[in-house]
């Protein structure tokens, strides 16, 4: 499980979001605009929108897997957020192309 805390509370907060990116977590890091958090784990990169004060579960908004039997081991987001990089073992990097709100796309 990840969970996001607020860092900014005076008191001890519990978390204002919960990820749940599968048994084998390996890693978790924010979008450059903070808007959304990419996990690594269980062969996939997940990203999930950031979430709300209010809210205490984030939205799932796309689960990208590697090809074949390759799972993606790691993610990372390009410093002004558009593209997308994952890696594996057995496979070529990745860039993915995050500007639209449909499925990242592959970048030729």
């Amino acid at each position: 499980t990840v969970k996001l805390w607020d860092a900014h509370a005076s008191v001890a907060a519990g978390p204002l979001t919960v990820f749940t990116p599968g048994p084998f977590f390996r890693w978790a890091s924010f979008s450059p605009d903070a808007g959304t958090v990419l996990t690594v784990g269980s062969g996939s990169a997940r990203l999930w929108a950031s979430g709300k004060r209010d809210s205490l579960r984030s939205t799932l908004i796309h689960d990208l897997y590697g090809d074949g039997p390759f799972p993606i081991n790691f993610a990372v987001f390009s410093p002004d957020g558009n593209q997308l990089l994952t890696a594996s073992a057995s496979e070529p990097v990745k860039l993915w192309d995050t500007r639209n709100s449909g499925m990242p796309q592959p970048v030729n």
